[in-house]
């Protein structure tokens, strides 16, 4: 336990030797002063292992905190039997590895962050709600954890500015959901979905009103062969960049799904694969740009209801069912792509000829 108290301590005085306006090394994300303050010169509070003065539950240590300070929870007393955990102060709780420091909520929602921070190294199971934000925050963070058994991973209720990064999801009924104000950032995360949702319309990844989102380099593999299962599930959002993602499974449903006025998105440089459809746009969904994907063994590519759709492009994507790649001759490989939908059809006039390198 020496050892381990040792390494922390040497751990957060580096942290503490950064500067506020750094970027944070692990989720590559700039922060400022204005924004949030990681790491900042408070005190360090211990849960679990067996050091003089440490807490053995984190709700005690963080009711000892102040802004600034850092609750570090130790893996030996792992799993901590605990819910409903209030964060009302500008923290870092920092678990010492997500693999091995468990937080079970035992079918409650389990942590409620209430202001800014930062929440990382946590193996979060069992759960009602993982994480669920308080209202009309910025800029929390949530990195590097693992959730698994839990209805809804994390959702965040009006925040902006928040960042989810780094994090893995498994068993769940819908891994993020969101209505932020401001948007946030979804990057790196992993989505492995099983069983049946339990309330439509959602997806794994479900976001409500407003938009301006960055949802970047995540992989959503589905093996659930239910019926209304989608990957990402956009209602009323508009603004959002969805890139570099890996769609895969969603045999019954959409990868990506736009509906009731979701516009000006763009979507670009995605791999969807063994789907039913890759991507549907529906009800007043207008304007987005679906450019520079592949669309590889899917059942329907795109799907968009043209009664009640209207100024969405389609550009540069790589189609297997396109006649180019069929037949690898150069007339043919002049031709456009058709995706027929609903009352009609969009036409990609670049098709690629070779799968994008995502």
């Amino acid at each position: 336990m020496d050892k381990k108290i040792l390494i922390v301590g040497l751990l957060l005085f580096v942290m503490l030797l950064l500067p506020i306006n750094s970027a944070y090394s692990n989720i590559g994300i700039h922060v400022d002063k204005n924004s949030i303050i990681l790491f900042n010169r408070g005190n360090t509070l211990y849960v679990g292992g067996n050091g003089t003065g440490n807490y053995s539950k984190i709700q005690d240590a963080l009711d000892f905190t102040n802004n600034g300070d850092t609750v570090f929870v130790y893996d030996d007393s792992s799993p901590y039997n605990e819910w409903n955990i209030r964060i009302n102060k500008s923290i870092n709780l920092i678990g010492e590895d997500k693999n091995t420091t468990v937080i079970d909520g035992s079918g409650h929602s389990i942590i409620y962050p209430e202001v800014t921070g930062i929440i990382t190294g946590f193996s979060i199971i069992n759960g009602i709600c993982g994480i669920i934000s308080g209202r009309y925050m910025e800029n929390i963070i949530i990195t590097d954890n693992h959730f698994v058994n839990c209805a809804i991973g994390i959702e965040l209720h009006s925040n902006s500015d928040s960042y989810i990064i780094s994090n893995s999801f498994k068993n769940f009924y819908i891994a993020i959901n969101s209505n932020s104000f401001g948007g946030c950032t979804i990057s790196d995360n992993i989505l492995i979905s099983s069983g049946d949702i339990y309330y439509q319309p959602s997806g794994d990844i479900t976001l409500v009103d407003n938009g301006k989102y960055v949802i970047t380099n995540n992989t959503l593999i589905c093996n659930d062969i239910g019926e209304y299962r989608k990957g990402i599930y956009l209602s009323n959002i508009s603004d959002c960049i969805i890139e570099r993602n890996e769609f895969n499974g969603y045999i019954n449903s959409n990868a990506i799904y736009l509906w009731r006025g979701s516009c000006n998105n763009i979507i670009t440089h995605n791999n969807f694969s063994n789907n039913r459809d890759g991507i549907g746009v529906v009800q007043k969904s207008n304007s987005n740009k679906i450019t520079n994907n592949n669309f590889i063994n899917n059942k329907r590519d795109v799907f968009i209801r043209y009664i009640d759709t209207k100024n969405n492009l389609l550009d540069g994507n790589y189609w297997d069912k396109w006649i180019g790649n069929k037949i690898k001759i150069p007339l043919f490989q002049k031709f456009p792509h058709v995706a027929f939908s609903l009352f009609g059809f969009a036409i990609d006039w670049h098709p690629a000829k070779e799968p994008y390198d995502i």
